[in-house]
């Protein structure tokens, strides 16, 4: 009888060590709470775009369907997707945008002339390659041939699943800025 009390006991104690070391807990896979794979990101849940504002076309309203982020070299572009085609703002461009008639299309398109009275923006490529885009833009464009004819719009936007940590970065960034501008600006 003694020896399988000190048979039992021995088979606790083991079981209670390889409970001990081992970091998967019921209910739970993977690494630990806080960490990542290593050499994987973290994975965290999607942001979805927010878009606010409009666009007319020659006086008829163009909704927005999609705001689609990209990179033309360095520099930070967003495409406002309609059904009738997409408008794209480059920051790099201080007077025109360019429209595309397939909206599906991750294209620049043709230039059009515009004025940009307002604009605030900012944006990035994150390590893995993706981009985000946020900001303000009030327009007025005349299109060239086989472009539409009058565009305007002003818009609101948050594009490319931007992260609680680049959204206060963002906003940062555009207070400083606009405390570098002159009074009444």
């Amino acid at each position: 009888m003694a020896r399988l009390a000190l048979l039992a006991l021995a088979l606790a104690c083991s079981a209670a060590l390889v409970v001990g070391c081992d970091d998967k807990k019921p209910g739970r896979s993977g690494p630990p709470a806080g960490s990542a794979a290593p050499g994987s990101a973290a994975p965290r849940s999607p942001v979805p775009d927010r878009i606010e504002g409009a666009i007319t076309r020659d006086g008829a309203p163009l909704a927005i369907t999609a705001c689609r982020p990209g990179l033309e070299g360095l520099n930070v572009y967003v495409d406002l997707v309609t059904a009738a085609g997409a408008l794209r703002f480059a920051n790099s461009e201080a007077e025109r945008m360019f429209w595309n008639p397939r909206p599906d299309a991750n294209e620049r398109g043709a230039p059009i002339d515009c004025e940009i009275p307002h604009r605030s923006w900012g944006g990035g490529q994150r390590a893995d390659g993706s981009v985000y885009f946020r900001g303000e833009l009030a327009f007025e464009c005349r299109g060239a041939a086989g472009a539409p004819g009058l565009l305007l719009g002003k818009v609101s936007l948050d594009c490319g699943n931007i992260s609680a940590l680049e959204h206060r970065l963002l906003d940062d960034r555009r207070r400083e800025a606009r405390e570098q501008l002159p009074p009444g600006q």
